[in-house]
């Protein structure tokens, strides 16, 4: 207990003395008690008024105790509250600040999906313009396929017909040919201004059916097999050509021709069958070789090289191309120029030659499989050599 209530205390004992306690103060309530009795009332009421308001004032300071602690107690939950409160809120700030920089990462990721949705719209619209032009492009090609195959359909007809009516009109070609191989160092052009030359003698056809498949091999057909003896002993008594060539009577061998630019679409089976058709058209059989790439080019077409007779592959030719399932394939003759591996000319071939061994890369006189020089001599690759000029 405090000061102040030991204080009140003791006021209030030594006024219980004063009234009518003992000792001390039973002397003095003796003393008082011979006062006069209004005197005394009134100190008694004092006293009992002294005391309810020590009483009252000990209540107060009790209730006062009791509220501050009560008080206390409450400010220390509330500061705990406080605290608790505290903490929350530092833990919500930095949750803030994770969930605003997460926010500012989806603003941005959300700015550039928009980017990227604008760009898509923008491909999308640009698709659709194409596709509209596709479409367009389509129905225009379609429109031009019908009418290509109309137009080529009737061509196909016109030239079937055609070769089926020219072909049945015509004979068979049995001219005959002769084989002309000249001598190594003779050009082959010069000996056919020679025959041209004299070709009223001879007897011989037009200068355009003089052929030349090979550099030193001249190919000449007749009118007839009454030329072909007067053709042979003029040449032979002919000292300017008979010594510089070999002639000699041919079979009717047959004609080699190219097709170029066969799709690689159409199949072997097709290409045989579209030949076959041909034949039925032509009257004459037509044989397939082979068929082979150009290895120097990259394309999506392959040749093929057939063997005809004179008369259709004239006619072949002439025409420059054939039809193949509304493809136009290019026809030509087809040259295999010769070359000596012995000898490293042109226009004949190693079992007929009759010159001595050259290398074909350093020109030395031994085979080139069994060549060990590392050094390349021009000369082995010339042109004077390739064309027979020693």
């Amino acid at each position: 207990m405090s000061e102040n209530s030991t204080d009140n205390i003791s006021v209030r004992e030594i006024m219980n003395d004063i009234i009518g306690g003992s000792g001390e103060g039973a002397l003095s309530q003796g003393c008082l008690a011979t006062s006069a009795s209004p005197f005394m009332n009134a100190i008694k009421k004092i006293v009992v008024d002294l005391n309810y308001m020590v009483d009252r004032e000990l209540s107060m300071k009790k209730i006062t105790n009791l509220t501050a602690s009560n008080f206390k107690m409450e400010h220390n939950k509330i500061l705990l509250r406080c605290m608790d409160a505290e903490s929350a809120h530092l833990i919500t700030e930095t949750k803030a600040k994770t969930l605003n920089e997460q926010l500012k990462i989806l603003e941005s990721q959300h700015l550039s999906n928009n980017q990227v949705l604008t760009n898509i719209n923008e491909n999308i619209k640009i698709l659709e313009g194409l596709n509209d032009r596709i479409q367009t492009l389509a129905e225009s090609y379609n429109e031009n396929q019908t009418r290509v195959k109309n137009v080529l359909d009737n061509l196909d007809t016109d030239l079937s017909e055609g070769l089926s009516k020219s072909v049945a009109k015509r004979p068979r070609d049995d001219s005959p040919v002769i084989v002309i191989d000249t001598e190594e160092g003779t050009n082959a052009m010069s000996y056919r201004d020679a025959l041209v030359a004299r070709a009223p003698e001879l007897d011989l056809p037009k200068p355009t059916d003089l052929v030349i498949p090979g550099v030193n091999r001249l190919i000449v057909k007749l009118k007839n097999n009454e030329n072909l003896e007067k053709f042979k002993k003029i040449i032979e008594g002919d000292p300017n050509l008979g010594k510089l060539a070999q002639a000699k009577i041919s079979k009717h061998k047959k004609h080699r021709l190219i097709m170029f630019g066969v799709p690689d679409s159409i199949t072997d089976e097709v290409f045989k069958k579209e030949v076959e058709a041909l034949e039925d058209s032509m009257g004459k059989p037509i044989e397939i070789i082979k068929s082979f790439k150009n290895g120097k080019v990259i394309t999506d077409n392959k040749n093929y090289i057939i063997d005809v007779e004179a008369q259709v592959a004239q006619k072949l030719v002439n025409l420059g191309k054939f039809v193949i399932n509304f493809n136009r394939v290019r026809i030509k003759k087809y040259y295999n120029i010769l070359r000596c591996f012995k000898c490293q000319r042109f226009g004949h071939a190693a079992h007929k030659c009759r010159h001595e061994l050259a290398c074909a890369a350093c020109a030395g006189p031994h085979d080139t499989r069994q060549c060990t020089s590392t050094v390349v001599k021009e000369v082995a690759h010339s042109g004077s050599r390739a064309n027979g000029a020693d």
